[in-house]
């Protein structure tokens, strides 16, 4: 395994080799995210077309969903704007980066989607406990 890892890395040097770390792991987390939200599309789509699917808990999993799917959009609002300005450097002064109310609302909103996921988690998890105990 250690020759292997050897013969890989050793033509690069060593800013190269972490670059393209970084550029692979941004192009699977891209990836992921996209896959993510689709999923989450898909699964709103069918709770909200069946009425069979109406009550609490349906409710509680949509708005985490629905948090999710915000906190996706702005990542890869962010992301596709990182990449855009990097392949083209002209239009670097056009950028999310370059305007700072854009930049920090999108952030803003990031953080809050996160809080309003995990959020959505602990009400569910209650929700789940108070039936257990049947309390």
């Amino acid at each position: 395994m250690l020759r292997l890892h050897g013969r890989v890395y050793t033509n690069m040097q060593e800013g190269e080799m972490k670059l393209d770390i970084a550029e692979k792991t941004r192009i699977l987390e891209f990836v992921g995210l996209s896959i993510s939200l689709v999923a989450l599309l898909a699964s709103l789509t069918i709770f909200c077309r069946f009425r069979s699917l109406r009550n609490t808990r349906t409710r509680i999993h949509k708005n985490l969903f629905v948090a999710m799917v915000v906190q996706v959009l702005i990542r890869l609002t962010l992301y596709i704007d990182i990449e855009l300005l990097r392949k083209n450097p002209p239009d670097a002064q056009r950028g999310i980066g370059n305007t700072p109310f854009v930049c920090e609302a999108s952030y803003v909103f990031l953080e809050y989607a996160k809080t309003a996921m995990f959020m959505w988690m602990f009400i569910e998890g209650l929700f789940l406990h108070n039936m257990v105990t049947g309390e």
